[in-house]
This record gives C-alpha cells, structure tokens and sequence, in this order.
C-alpha cells in the first residue's frame, strides 16, 4: 500500500521509522522532512517508485537513511549532503525490473558528511567520477559503488580514509591505476576491475578471480 502523505503532525517527536519489506509501491512523501527529531528512515526492500525528494533532506537530524531495493529513480537530492549527521547512506539496489535506478553523480562535497561509515551506492546508473573529498571521509568504514557507470580513476585520496575496511568499484568504467595509497592499506575487501593496473608492489592484490558478481581482484 501507499506510504501516509496526509497530515504528519502526530509523529513531530517520532525519531525512528521503519518501514522495511512491506511491500509499499508508492513515492516517498517529502513530508518526512519536516519531522524534526528523526533518527532513522528505513524504507528498504519495497516497491517504491519516483524520486528521492529534496524535501526529505530538511531532516538535518537524520542519521540512518535506507532506501535500498526499491525501484527509486532520477537524481540524489542536490542538498543530500545537508545531512551532516548521516551515519549510514544506503540506497543501492534500485536498479531492478524496468527501473534504471539513480542516475546522478557521487556529490562533489561529499565530505561534508564527516560523519559517514557507510556508503552503498551500489547497482544503480550512477555516473561521472568519485570525488576526489571521499579522502576526508576519515570515519567511512564501507563503500559500495559497484555495477554503476562510474568512469575516470580511484583517486589517490582514498587511501587517506582512516577507517575504510572495504571498497567494491567493480563493473564500472573505472580506467588507470590503483593508486599506491590504496594499495598499501592491504584492505580486507578491495573489489576492483582486472582492467586496472596495480601502481604498487607491496600489499597490492595481484590475484584476478572471476565469479558470479564480475571479475574483480582480491586481497
């Protein structure tokens, strides 16, 4: 059934709301926004349709956003990195069916969500390049962006994050190489195409394994 689009009044001190796997096939009410005290939005592993709506970044005290395994489309919110206290950003997983999922680029200040540990951006039509800011992410211990249409190279700033256990970039139109920086950090879980070249040789992956997710190298 539908999300509530009426009137919200009743939930102004609601701070967390779920509403995972229901089977909710309808577009997300920008009302959620004007909700002051909210904590965590789930709306995972539904059917929603439309766009991620701009309103919804007004929850400046959002710190769990999930919106994965939906059918979500168009562009990420210009103001999503308003949302300074985001822990967990989670909206991967809407490509599906006849959905082409998100469609816009990694935001250029991304580094204004310090306070991020975990990104999934995964299995969507996202393009352009990754942000060269990421690097200040010092508290991101998670980043999925593979299966998008993500081009150019991994920044050498990635391998500044203090915190990052694993990167999956896989399936993308990723070229060049693997920067030293990346490579020395000798990540548990480093997925990248084999079409990329190593820039190090210490603590570099140097073993390709082609599986049922892409042909990735790993540590």
């Amino acid at each position: 059934g539908p999300l509530p689009g009426g009137s919200l009044g009743q939930w102004l001190k609601c701070k967390y709301i779920s509403m995972y796997n229901n089977a909710i096939d309808f577009a997300i009410p920008g009302k959620f926004g004007k909700l002051p005290e909210l904590n965590v939005l789930d709306l995972g592993e539904n059917e929603l349709t439309g766009i991620i709506p701009e309103k919804l970044t007004q929850a400046s005290k959002l710190e769990v956003l999930l919106l994965d395994s939906n059918k979500l489309n168009g562009p990420l919110p210009v103001s999503l990195t308003n949302l300074t206290n985001l822990v967990s950003l989670h909206v991967h997983n809407n490509k599906r069916d006849d959905s082409l999922g998100l469609d816009s680029t990694i935001p250029e200040d991304i580094a204004k969500l310090s306070m991020l540990e975990s990104l999934r951006i995964e299995k969507n039509s996202i393009s352009g390049t990754i942000p060269v800011g990421i690097g200040q992410l010092d508290n991101l211990v998670t980043f999925h962006a593979q299966d998008n249409l993500i081009s150019g190279t991994i920044p050498s700033e990635m391998g500044e994050m203090d915190s990052i256990v694993t990167i999956r970039v896989e399936n993308n139109l990723l070229v060049g190489d693997i920067p030293e920086s990346v490579c020395i950090k000798d990540l548990p879980s480093l997925f990248v195409d084999c079409s990329l070249t190593c820039a190090c040789s210490y603590g570099c992956p140097d073993e390709c394994i082609a599986n049922t997710v892409g042909v990735n190298i790993t540590p």
